[in-house]
């Protein structure tokens, strides 16, 4: 597959802090404040340093990661450092 332009993709693994039990499922949730913080600094400094902006951006999460993406999207747009172009959340649910 060729795409049309190159693409630069960050994975955050979270998995420390989102791998739990059902039964901690709300105890998890208030983490993703915190993960999607720590991804918008990130991107914070991507920009400072012209290295994209934010129409290049596409932030894709799947179940509590979409939480993330949320609180990512928020914490830009309350530093005033713009909108993100794209978030997409997922969940699929298991038979």
């Amino acid at each position: 597959m060729k795409l049309a332009e190159d693409l630069n993709v960050i994975l955050v693994d979270w998995s420390k802090l989102a791998m739990t039990s059902v039964l901690r499922y709300f105890e998890v949730a208030k983490e993703t404040t915190g993960v999607g913080q720590q991804v918008a600094s990130l991107v914070r400094a991507l920009i400072k340093e012209e290295l994209t902006t934010l129409d290049r951006v596409h932030f894709i999460g799947h179940s509590l990661g979409a939480h993330v993406g949320g609180a990512f999207g928020f914490t830009l747009e309350r530093a005033e450092v713009g909108k993100v172009s794209r978030i997409t959340g997922k969940f699929l649910e298991s038979n």
